[in-house]
């Protein structure tokens, strides 16, 4: 079985310059998942992509967690209907 890698809340809380609440409320709706790992509080390295997008919306938009929930559930609806419109146009091209 293997681990993947994991990064300390608080180092992320350090280098991003957010305080360590600001990813637990992110955890609490269901944003990022945070395990406990040497009852240290920690998330996948996995996805430090998505929280280094959520972080900057955060940052540079100032939008607040709820927010960004709201924001990450757009993005994921509009790259859908995108694949979806592509999907589309793919068979429709097959009939010109």
């Amino acid at each position: 079985m293997s681990h993947s890698k994991v990064i300390k809340i608080e180092s992320l809380s350090i280098h991003y310059q957010v305080d360590r609440s600001f990813f637990q409320q992110l955890n609490d709706l269901g944003v990022i998942e945070i395990h406990s790992v040497d009852n240290m509080p920690c998330v996948d390295e996995q996805h430090l992509a998505l929280l280094d997008k959520v972080v900057r919306l955060h940052q540079d938009l100032e939008i607040n967690p709820q927010g960004l929930d709201v924001v990450l559930n757009l993005l994921d609806k509009i790259d859908s209907l995108e694949k979806s419109l592509v999907e589309t146009q793919n068979r429709l091209s097959i009939f010109e």
